[in-house]
């Protein structure tokens, strides 16, 4: 091989344990399953997974040991045929709740231990909250959206991921255990989550999840806006609207069958 085709090779191995993940990122895929995959040497894979870790396009479950997809990957466009479904799904009842609600409506998807956005539309109301924009990665739980995403993952999860979140309870202290457990335990016994103030100080958000036809959460659905604006009874106005828009979403998404084989533990 010249030296001219080492970058294109290396591109193209690249994206080779890209495609990889991308059809087992729900699961992860092991180091040892990459290599014998690929066929690539454990020496080049791990450089070219370090490398794409490096710039967010690869993460790591530090629990398991086990690779996913990362947030800079997913900011590229939508990973499959469902989360593109699910943003044509949603667009309709997303307008229609920000033009009722003047709020500014949000929609996220779980990728791995993290939530993205993957879709926000603006209302009229002018004061909005800025942090968070289509591509915005959060931690699993951390937020109402991710955390509305958590507590109401399969039930053989749960648990499972509960536990894994709060390995970042260090940086964010919400993410403690024992506080996560009674959170979920609060969301799932109401229906959707409610926060004020979690990410910035001024603002609340409502969520809610939005399921397919076989019960299977597939994104959360919120409402941001000012504190005062979430106040009884209008919080209880903005959450029927909310949950709405959730089963409109549900009635037009078509979810796809993924395809490829599970990668072995």
């Amino acid at each position: 091989m010249s030296s001219r085709d080492g970058p294109v090779e290396s591109v193209s191995r690249a994206l080779q344990l890209l495609s990889i993940l991308a059809r087992h990122n729900d699961g992860g895929a092991r180091f040892s399953d990459l290599c014998e995959l690929t066929g690539l040497s454990q020496g080049t894979a791990h450089r070219l997974l370090r490398t794409m870790a490096d710039q967010h396009f690869v993460e790591q479950d530090h629990q398991t040991r086990r690779y996913h997809l990362g947030f800079a990957f997913l900011q590229l466009g939508a990973v499959s045929s469902n989360q593109m479904n699910l943003q044509h799904a949603a667009e309709a009842p997303m307008r229609k709740l920000t033009n009722v609600s003047g709020d500014t409506a949000y929609l996220l998807v779980r990728t791995g231990l993290n939530a993205i956005c993957v879709s926000r539309i603006d209302g009229s109301y002018p004061v909005k909250a800025t942090t968070v924009t289509v591509g915005t990665n959060r931690p699993l739980g951390y937020g109402a959206g991710p955390l509305t995403l958590l507590a109401f993952s399969p039930d053989q999860e749960r648990a499972d991921l509960i536990k894994r979140a709060s390995y970042r309870s260090s940086r964010y202290p919400e993410l403690e255990e024992s506080h996560l457990v009674k959170q979920v335990a609060l969301a799932r016994s109401n229906g959707f989550v409610y926060m004020e103030g979690n990410i910035l100080r001024a603002m609340a958000t409502l969520a809610v999840p939005v399921f397919d036809v076989n019960g299977d959460v597939q994104a959360s659905l919120s409402l941001a806006s000012t504190i005062p604006r979430m106040a009884e009874p209008r919080r209880n106005e903005m959450l029927a609207l909310l949950r709405r828009a959730a089963e409109q979403i549900q009635t037009e998404f078509t979810p796809v069958k993924r395809r490829g084989a599970h990668i072995g533990c």
